[in-house]
């Protein structure tokens, strides 16, 4: 013990204010260096965040370039198809009914100025020119 007038200090007090004040400076240190180490990470982390976000940004502009790619040919091939449609249907000069039908396979290729179908028109008079032998002439009216 140090003795003084007016003072008293023992070597244990001393020693422990010392241990006291460094571990505090040992503290002040480790929250320093895990408070740096932390922002490192912390860094670290957005980097990679960064990276994945373009990474991700990158394939999602792939798959648009591919996806509208696919929706022209689509659509180029729904135009075609459009076309091919208007050039099968076969319209009717006038309204009737059909009498002979040249084929009915599906698919047929018909080559132009072929002759598809009869039609029997509709609202108008109907005339016949028939043939008779004499032994049928008793059979015959009008009508």
């Amino acid at each position: 013990m140090i003795r003084e007038p007016g003072f008293s200090i023992n070597r244990k007090d001393i020693f422990e204010r010392l241990f006291s004040d460094y571990y505090g400076i040992l503290v002040c240190y480790a929250q320093k260096y895990t408070k740096q180490a932390a922002k490192e990470r912390i860094n670290e982390t957005k980097g990679k965040l960064d990276e994945l976000k373009s990474q991700y940004r990158s394939q999602l502009l792939d798959e648009q370039i591919t996806l509208k790619k696919r929706v022209d040919q689509l659509d180029q091939d729904w135009l075609k198809q459009e076309y091919r449609n208007r050039l099968m249907k076969i319209k009717a000069p006038q309204d009737g009914f059909v009498k002979d039908i040249a084929t009915n396979t599906e698919g047929t290729v018909v080559p132009a100025g072929t002759v598809l179908m009869n039609i029997v028109p509709v609202n108008e008079p109907l005339f016949a020119e028939v043939y008779v032998t004499n032994q049928d002439v008793g059979f015959i009216h009008a009508g």
